[in-house]
């Protein structure tokens, strides 16, 4: 039987003013819905379908979360190799992002990749300055969030990065 299930997760945010305000903090979300573990994932279903005659259901809506997003994960994640870099060192970061569905199937989150400047580390977050992000996975590669001046990525959620 599904349970109803409450998640506290990461995500990355993007900030389109040319300055970063001082008090910046990344946010904390919270998502209610039935849970799924998927390979890398973790798929919450807050509206379900199952089409008559059929024993399988499909998504109508739902978030698919890394599941390094879940909080408790997050707040594991090791900042040492980020706090050596220098601000302004050219920085290119893989990473999973929350994918929002809406009447779709279930599967994996999506990798971005985002190339910029790094800028600093915030608490369990990487900040870079200048992101430009696409979507690698899954195909058709898609440019991500194109007015981003800044962008935090949880370092939970990074999976490779170069400098």
């Amino acid at each position: 039987m599904d349970v109803v299930t409450k998640i506290r997760y990461v995500d990355a945010s993007y900030v389109t003013t040319p300055e970063l305000s001082p008090s910046f903090v990344p946010a904390v979300y919270e998502v209610y819905g039935y849970v799924q573990h998927l390979t890398r994932s973790i798929m919450v279903r807050y509206v379900i379908q199952i089409p008559p005659g059929n024993s399988s259901e499909s998504v109508i809506e739902g978030l698919v979360l890394p599941a390094h997003a879940v909080q408790s994960q997050h707040l594991r994640a090791d900042i040492r190799p980020y706090m050596t870099i220098a601000p302004n060192t050219r920085i290119t970061v893989d990473w999973y992002d929350v994918v929002h569905l809406t009447h779709a199937s279930v599967r994996e989150c999506h990798t971005m990749r985002t190339e910029g400047f790094f800028e600093r580390v915030i608490g369990q977050y990487l900040l870079i300055r200048a992101p430009k992000t696409v979507r690698i996975e899954p195909e058709p590669m898609k440019i991500h969030a194109k007015d981003a001046t800044y962008l935090s990525i949880p370092i939970s959620c990074i999976h490779t990065h170069q400098l």
